[in-house]
């Protein structure tokens, strides 16, 4: 049988959740939505031009704290690497071991209160420590609720400073993100063409189908959603609404001597 005691804690506990989400989701749109107008903007679209779905934002914050991710794994690895490659460590360690030794024979002196307790500066302090205690001196305690007050009122403030941060840098963060990839795969289509180093022999290039098989246009694809479509042909940046029926065509290019294959998206 459920205990009524715990009935409070599990509602506080789901209000908690549901606040987080109510708070989770606008940050995560805002977050896609500002990768998405990042990579338009890094080709030289404007993000008028092409709106998108609220779904398609929440993939694109996958994406983008995915990037966040792995740059942030990188970081720690890069710190780690040369933490290890250096002297510093072995500082570090010693000085922590210097510490837990410390400690230890401080506590083993205070533990050893016999040869102590006749001691006239241990009873003086004694009698200090206890002199200054909060439930035996007003003033002690006047001078922690007034830090405890002051010390809460502080961390309020950087809650919220957090929080304006948060909310104002990570999509700036993701905005940038965005156009440094689009801005990377057109340097890399303008300096390779078709040849994708990324996906090793699939082709950068992608042709467009129409209904009848004529070829719409192609190029180097930036972001599509249901309806429209960004390629980058190598001269300028085009957004072209998809027709009713339509294929999108990505070569896979084999070694030499081989026949090339392709990759088709249907719509």
């Amino acid at each position: 049988m459920e205990n009524k005691k715990d009935v409070p804690n599990k509602l506080n506990m789901l209000s908690l959740i549901l606040s987080i989400i109510a708070v989770a989701a606008p940050g995560a749109y805002i977050i896609g939505l500002s990768y998405n107008q990042g990579i338009l903007a890094g080709a030289g679209i404007n993000t008028s031009n092409f709106p998108i779905t609220i779904q398609e934002a929440y993939v694109s914050a996958y994406y983008a704290s995915t990037h966040f991710f792995v740059a942030v794994v990188k970081e720690i690895v890069s710190f780690l690497g040369l933490t290890f490659e250096s002297r510093s460590l072995l500082i570090l360690l010693s000085g922590f071991l210097l510490l837990i030794i410390f400690i230890y024979l401080l506590i083993k002196v205070i533990r050893c209160e016999s040869s102590f307790k006749g001691g006239d500066i241990y009873n003086f302090v004694l009698k200090v420590i206890s002199h200054l205690h909060w439930k035996n001196n007003d003033f002690t305690k006047a001078v922690g609720i007034g830090g405890l007050a002051s010390y809460s009122v502080i961390l309020i403030v950087y809650v919220i400073m957090f929080a304006v941060l948060c909310w104002v840098l990570l999509p700036g963060a993701a905005y940038n993100v965005g156009y440094g990839v689009s801005e990377r795969s057109i340097k890399d289509y303008v300096s390779n063409g078709c040849e994708n180093e990324a996906e090793k022999n699939w082709s950068r290039c992608i042709v467009i189908y129409g209904e009848y098989d004529e070829v719409v246009d192609k190029g180097l694809m930036i972001i599509r959603n249901e309806k429209q479509i960004a390629i980058f042909d190598g001269e300028s940046s085009k957004v072209i609404s998809l027709p009713s029926e339509f294929i999108i065509q990505k070569k896979y290019i084999e070694p030499k001597n081989v026949k090339s294959a392709s990759n088709s998206i249907q719509g």
